[in-house]
């Protein structure tokens, strides 16, 4: 059974209240809480790309970069740093990935 909805690169939960009779769900792998409900399906995908188009025009409204899923940052603890050997030049010559050395 798969419980996530996609929508341009967003992911959306599916998830159903007895109690209410409704779906509801929130865009997964995001920082920023964005939710949406239906009462079916259909209504449930229509609203989850609601909010998805709402908070990608809010974004651009506020000159922000939204939020993109799954991006992480990892930083390195000085721990694992070592010290360059005194014959070891730095530079700033970019590597083929684009990355700055």
């Amino acid at each position: 059974m798969n419980n996530l909805v996609k929508y341009k690169e967003y992911l959306g939960s599916v998830n159903y209240n007895d109690q209410d009779e409704i779906l509801y769900g929130k865009v997964e792998y995001i920082r920023r809480l964005i939710s949406y409900e239906g009462q079916d399906v259909e209504s449930l995908r229509a609203s989850f790309h609601e909010a998805v188009d709402d908070y990608l025009e809010l974004c651009q409204l506020k000159g922000i970069e939204p939020e993109k899923p799954f991006k992480i940052n990892r930083r390195v603890g000085s721990a694992y740093l070592c010290p360059l050997p005194a014959n070891v030049s730095v530079s700033s010559t970019a590597h083929p990935t684009g990355t700055a050395f």
